[in-house]
């Protein structure tokens, strides 16, 4: 996907939850800031934040020193 974004229905391919399971799922992370949305046409495309990236990191760090 181009520059790390995917709709809905890309997303829908790679986890097995329905797309609006997914679409709720999404708007959580959005109000949590970990997942920004924006308007392309008739679809929304998804993309990781900084505030998520940082987080993934910290985490796979954490997964090392158990």
């Amino acid at each position: 996907a181009a520059e790390g974004e995917l709709c809905v229905c890309e997303l829908n391919a790679v986890v097995e939850v329905s797309e609006s399971g997914l679409s709720h799922a999404l708007s959580h992370l959005v109000d949590a800031g970990l997942v920004a949305g924006r308007k392309d046409g008739r679809w929304k495309k998804y993309r990781a934040t900084n505030r998520a990236v940082a987080l993934v990191t910290v985490l796979e760090g954490s997964v090392g020193d158990e």
